[in-house]
């Protein structure tokens, strides 16, 4: 008797399987596969870079420039690759908090000096 509760309860656990009466089973129908759909054209679809990331990326480039710093040396200063350090100065990747500050005492200038002149943008995100 436990044994056969055992082998219900793992034929309940399968997905393709649902128990009829008697000993026969019927396969499930297979769903179609809209949500695997929609994952691969979202996957495709490259959203552009956030105005005050390309600022505070141009304003990283700048500076380091200003600095002759290759690309290379503030990587590793940071602990980075260069390819990194590229996307941050493009404004594909953003540059998060903690990282600004490191930047910003390797370029010597205050965090302020990479939001100097940003654009002013505010999105609310009420329906």
């Amino acid at each position: 008797m436990i044994r056969e509760i055992g082998r219900l309860r793992h034929r309940l656990s399968e997905p393709f399987f649902v128990p009829t009466r008697g000993n026969a089973t019927m396969a499930k129908e297979k769903k179609p596969a809209k949500a695997k759909a929609k994952a691969k054209t979202g996957a495709t679809k490259k959203k552009a870079p956030n105005a005050i990331d390309k600022h505070v990326g141009s304003k990283v480039r700048m500076r380091r420039m200003m600095l002759s710093m290759s690309q290379e040396k503030l990587a590793e200063a940071l602990g980075l690759t260069f390819q990194q350090v590229q996307k941050y100065e493009k404004g594909t990747n953003r540059i998060g908090a903690s990282r600004i500050q490191q930047i910003s005492l390797i370029l010597q200038v205050p965090v302020s000096f990479f939001f100097d002149g940003a654009p002013i943008e505010f999105h609310s995100k009420s329906k």
